[in-house]
């Protein structure tokens, strides 16, 4: 489900005034009663035409450090459009209590919340899913500054539990995309944490996370769901040691391989790290070493041997938020090698899995 291309309210005040002209009664009809229109229907994509980029970062409604409070949410619906339109379309999905929808996808979700996402009627309808997918809308504003630098982004995306992940008791899948100009994981400046614990789904067989940092909450998550899960893949992802950097969260790739293979995941048949050829850029002599070129050193041992694989590391730019290597820690963890070590240990448990025939 999209909006249309009519709806040209999404920037403009009075928004719940206004909904009915660009929300009609038959759509509003259908939408809380999909299975009596749509018997077959299993699977539901919703995504909203963005808002103005330029109005989203002026917008001082954007800027609450800690999150709105309810009023200010309720307020926000009567004076935008766009916020009346997300909160209505969810409150007559929850309507939906029969299982009808085993699949919800949420495309570019606009990182503010609704009251709807406080409503119990839509935590029951979470709790009907078999499948989950959300992708966190991301930008920047033209000048370097990501969305990240906004102080309500990182506060929207640590709530995604209380909004989102506590309530999926029925997912055997779950997606989450964050963007590559606000990553999740890593509670510091620039950063929101990621909501997951080890209580939520507790059917979860299949997990695919993008643009999130190593950390513990993920550690956590894996161990408690070892027993259950069966594929695992994380792209664009970046480990982070607390050396490099001002937070007291960070988690080296190894730590989570370790972590992973303790827990003994006998179901567990993939686990993949995307890309595999990761964009590496060496400078020489960084690390006093006996090699006259440390850029060769780099290069053969990953050419002669395909199973040798470079586990990136980053850091966030204190001013603008954007993503950027950290090639110290890139040479140091290639040439230590305990994320390397680690990696194999976890790959034998996936392979014996699959020798095995584990179902």
């Amino acid at each position: 489900m999209e909006n249309g291309d009519g709806i040209e309210e999404n920037n403009t005040k009075a928004g719940s005034s206004n909904i009915s002209t660009f929300f009609p009664s038959n759509v509003r009809t259908i939408l809380s009663n999909l299975r009596r229109f749509f018997p077959r229907l299993q699977s539901l994509r919703i995504k909203f035409k963005p808002i103005d980029w330029e109005d989203f970062w002026n917008d001082e409604n954007f800027d609450y450090s800690d999150g709105e409070t309810a009023e200010q949410i309720s307020s926000a619906e009567d004076d935008r459009a766009w916020r009346a339109l997300m909160a209505k379309t969810y409150k007559l999905l929850a309507q939906n209590q029969q299982p009808c929808i085993k699949a919800l996808e949420i495309q570019a979700l606009m990182p503010k919340e609704v009251s709807t996402f406080s409503n119990r009627a839509f935590y029951d309808f979470l709790g009907m899913l078999e499948r989950f997918t959300l992708s966190i809308y991301g930008n920047h504003n033209g000048a370097r500054w990501n969305i990240n630098t906004i102080h309500g982004y990182p506060a929207f995306l640590s709530k995604l539990d209380k909004i989102f992940f506590d309530h999926l008791q029925n997912v055997t899948y779950f997606d989450l995309k964050a963007d590559r100009t606000g990553p999740i994981g890593l509670e510091d400046l620039r950063h929101a944490r990621l909501a997951l614990r080890g209580d939520q789904m507790p059917l979860l067989k299949y997990l695919y996370l993008k643009y999130v940092f190593v950390c513990p909450e993920l550690l956590d998550f894996l161990v408690w769901h070892a027993g259950t899960l069966e594929s695992v893949s994380f792209s664009d992802w970046y480990g982070r040691t607390s050396d490099r950097g001002p937070t007291e969260h960070s988690t080296a790739w190894y730590a989570l391989f370790i972590a992973f293979s303790d827990a003994e995941p006998r179901k567990l048949r993939q686990f993949e790290i995307l890309p595999v050829n990761v964009p590496y850029h060496m400078p020489i002599c960084r690390i006093p070493t006996p090699q006259p070129s440390r850029a060769e050193e780099v290069r053969l041992p990953l050419e002669e041997n395909p199973k040798r694989r470079l586990f990136p590391y980053a850091v966030p730019d204190d001013k603008y938020g954007m993503l950027l290597e950290d090639e110290y820690e890139n040479q140091t963890s290639y040439f230590k090698g305990d994320d390397q070590k680690s990696w194999e240990r976890l790959m034998e448990i996936v392979e014996g899995n699959r020798g095995a025939g584990v179902s």
